[in-house]
């Protein structure tokens, strides 16, 4: 471990860029579409619809309809 021992004057410089770093500037934020007038945005798209099932639902222990004759849940309805 090493110290290095500073003088007045260096402190005093430090402790005033500090200081300066800490002052925030004048800044402004803005959201880009703060100022966008409503004729120039695009047309909305249309909302996505949720995934439909048409056919009938597959139970855990029918017959897997990829005609393995093996359960569903032993074979296309595995987890892992």
């Amino acid at each position: 471990m090493t110290i290095h021992i500073r003088d007045a004057e260096e402190v005093a410089a430090a402790e005033a860029a500090l200081e300066q770093a800490a002052t925030p500037a004048s800044m402004s934020f803005q959201h880009a579409d703060v100022n966008a007038a409503p004729e120039d945005t695009a047309p909305a798209e249309p909302k996505a619809q949720p995934f439909q099932n048409f056919g009938d639902k597959i139970g855990r222990n029918d017959a897997c309809p990829c005609g393995s004759g093996k359960k569903y849940k032993a074979c296309h309805g595995k987890l892992a």
